[in-house]
């Protein structure tokens, strides 16, 4: 189970580079927020973009604030969201008179550091966007109990051998989450795979970061942060594992897991059915998992790993989304370097393998 061990340490990385690339811009935003909320201009003119300083002094930027009809007393960072050398805040202001702005606020990149493009808001512009409190919802009906019927791990397991043979390529929206430094981080974009040893995945959301394998080297790429990391993979087996549920994993999963059955849940609108594996061996580099396969697709649209050293990694499939043997290119899991982007080798070494 040496590959799922990479797989778990690969999508560690990702998070890791995506969670670092937008906690600077956070930092950035909240300092820039907390300086406006203080009436700090001298602080604010720090971190604001070069169009801007272009155009006003410090003390004309103060004043131009100052006169603002629209002064924020409190706020908060919804969201941030990267692409390349920009990136966009979504932030929630309000004033002394209750009124609230929902407003983006734009960065970019300047050699190097994060600048903010400013925003200078008046009472007539906001006083359209007042948010009204939600109406009362009510309370969610009793699910049906599921149609599908019980069945035995060991027909579950050979339903998933089954398909596993039966798909040659799959495509799917995906939302991945791990946590990181003490933060959870979620991620989602588009994966697609190609037996026997071939899958891409571009996250989208909050950074652009892809995944892609050929089968012989694997590369892990942050456009944002102008580093892909490389890792020959020859010497691996099938990249198909009980991450993935596909292939030759759903054969190995009873030799090398206890597995029991939970029985039925919806995942989404989905009836599908729930799989807990714990690892036989102590040394293993996962130690359990969790596995939600749908009933009609018969592959896990949802999965719950924890490796060997703590971490824990959930990602789940938009069944709506996935398309089955659509005839997926070989040239997609070839990674093209575009100008400006350095290499690394991915060493393994950092994640105990």
């Amino acid at each position: 189970m040496r590959r799922a061990a990479i797989v778990f340490a690969i999508l560690f990385l990702a998070a890791l580079l995506a969670h670092a690339t937008e906690e600077q811009v956070s930092l950035v935003v909240e300092e820039y927020v907390d300086s406006w909320l203080f009436k700090d201009y001298e602080e604010m003119y720090l971190v604001l973009a070069k169009e801007e300083t272009d155009k006003l002094s410090e003390s004309d930027f103060a004043e131009k604030l100052a006169k603002a009809t629209f002064v924020p007393i409190t706020a908060e960072i919804a969201s941030v969201r990267l692409k390349e050398d920009t990136a966009k805040a979504r932030i929630t202001l309000k004033d002394a008179h209750e009124l609230v702005r929902k407003e983006t606020l734009r960065l970019r990149k300047e050699d190097g550091q994060w600048k903010v493009v400013p925003l200078y808001l008046e009472v007539p512009a906001i006083a359209r966007s007042i948010s009204a409190p939600a109406p009362e919802q009510p309370p969610p009906a009793a699910q049906p109990p599921l149609s599908i019927p019980q069945r035995s791990v060991e027909e579950i397991l050979n339903r998933l051998t089954e398909r596993g043979e039966e798909v040659t390529d799959l495509i799917a929206r995906i939302k991945y989450e791990s946590p990181v430094m003490g933060m959870s981080v979620a991620m989602s974009g588009d994966m697609m795979y190609k037996r026997p040893n071939k899958f891409r995945l571009d996250f989208i959301t909050p950074a652009e970061m892809s995944i892609i394998s050929n089968g012989r080297t694997l590369w892990i790429a942050a456009p944002a942060a102008k580093v892909a990391y490389a890792a020959d993979v020859r010497d691996l087996q099938e990249q198909e594992t009980v991450i993935l549920g596909l292939g030759d994993s759903a054969k190995k999963m009873a030799e090398d897991y206890d597995i029991t059955y939970m029985g039925t849940e919806l995942v989404g609108e989905k009836p599908s059915y729930r799989l807990k594996l714990k690892s036989k061996k102590e040394d293993a580099p996962m130690v359990g998992a969790e596995l939600w396969i749908d009933s009609d697709l018969w592959i896990p649209i949802k999965t719950v790993g924890e490796a060997s050293n703590g971490l824990k990694v959930a990602f789940s499939l938009q069944t709506d989304s996935i398309l089955i043997n659509a005839g997926v290119e070989d040239e997609l899991f070839e990674y093209k370097m575009p100008e400006g982007m350095s290499t690394l080798p991915f060493d393994m070494s950092l994640f105990g393998q």
